[in-house]
């Protein structure tokens, strides 16, 4: 599980908790918590995403909610990138250097696989190896 995602989720159970403590104090959930509500909110969400897309895509997007659990695969070599502005240039160019330093560590890593891709061009043409 990604920590984020379970970062987000308690967060936001905080934030509606203190929300109705604030607002209506303790004795308040009772208020906040109508099924009717409940139904309205949560379904009309459901159908009017269902209706403004295809069947399929509906189902996929419902099966990929638990693709928010799954933890991210690292790239080594992005993250050394990312590293080396943070540490480097960020303290010396500022916010300037946070909004380059994504397009610059991808053009990197493309350059990196494109010199590996024409070194190794042979063995793609090889069947065996493949």
């Amino acid at each position: 599980m990604d920590i984020a995602s379970l970062a987000g989720i308690l967060l936001a159970l905080f934030m509606l908790v203190f929300g109705i403590i604030s607002s209506a104090g303790v004795g308040g959930f009772g208020e906040y918590l109508d099924p009717a509500s409940a139904i309205i909110t949560f379904g009309g969400a459901f159908s009017c995403t269902l209706m403004s897309m295809s069947l399929q895509n509906y189902i996929a997007g419902l099966k990929s909610f638990t693709l928010i659990f799954k933890a991210p695969a690292l790239n080594t070599s992005e993250m050394i990138g990312k590293i080396i502005f943070a540490v480097f240039l960020v303290p010396v160019y500022g916010y300037v250097a946070v909004c380059v330093c994504e397009p610059v560590t991808w053009v990197v890593c493309f350059l990196f696989i494109m010199v590996a891709a024409l070194i190794f061009r042979a063995d793609f043409r090889d069947p065996d190896i493949l």
